[in-house]
């Protein structure tokens, strides 16, 4: 048994009817073992066990998943060994294979696959590649683009002009896709954006009030 701190042992002992509880840790502090503990001693334990059907573990990685899934399967069958009389410790070693151990796209897509009638979209959806988004992506800069240049605002020609060079607007294409996934990065990406925007409008104020006034200054 590994030996584990008093931080680890209360993430695993926390109740969850008392709210949620959120842990922050650094990589390689044993978070896979910390969940795998607290999913075995939910289901272990003497009073109220709870059943592996009821719960669900989502990770970031499918490698991630069948790791936490093994070692809890190697658990429940050394703890059915010791006590090979415990109906609820067979009944889970049974369940562990369909308890819900997935990635979080994996999770909401099954969630799609299984109410397409309610979202009113094909039965045959699936999860596009990253080859297929990246020229879905490409096909939205194309138009988004040449919207632009047909519209010809003076503040898109003025930035148009600052990031092209000759006929080659590949910087401003990289500008916009790296402010997209800058944006896309954070909680409330629209929310953002507008907060962003908002720095740049009052073009009464003296540069040297602005934010960036400030920073240069």
């Amino acid at each position: 048994m590994p030996e584990w701190n008093e931080m680890q042992k209360a993430v695993m002992d926390f109740e969850s009817g008392k709210g949620a509880l959120l842990v922050t840790a650094a990589a390689g502090s044993g978070k896979t073992a910390v969940v795998v503990e607290r999913v075995l001693r939910l289901i272990t334990r003497k009073e109220e066990p709870r059943d592996i059907s009821r719960l669900l573990v989502i990770t970031f990685t499918n490698a991630a998943a069948e790791e936490m899934r093994n070692r809890i399967i190697d658990s429940l069958r050394a703890a059915v060994e010791k006590d090979p009389g415990n109906r609820h410790l067979v009944r889970q070693q049974k369940l562990i294979h369909t308890a819900e151990f997935t990635t979080i796209d994996s999770f909401f897509f099954r969630l799609v696959r299984e109410n397409f009638n309610l979202l009113g979209i094909s039965p045959d959806a699936r999860i596009a590649g990253e080859e297929e988004i990246g020229d879905l992506r490409d096909q939205v800069m194309e138009e988004l683009l040449e919207e632009k240049y047909a519209e010809a605002s003076p503040g898109f020609l003025l930035m148009s002009g600052l990031f092209t060079r000759g006929r080659r607007d590949d910087a401003l294409r990289e500008m916009i896709e790296s402010a997209y996934r800058a944006f896309r990065s954070m909680p409330e990406p629209a929310l953002r954006l507008r907060e962003a925007v908002a720095f740049y409008e009052n073009a009464e104020e003296e540069i040297g009030e602005t934010v960036w006034g400030r920073i240069l200054i």
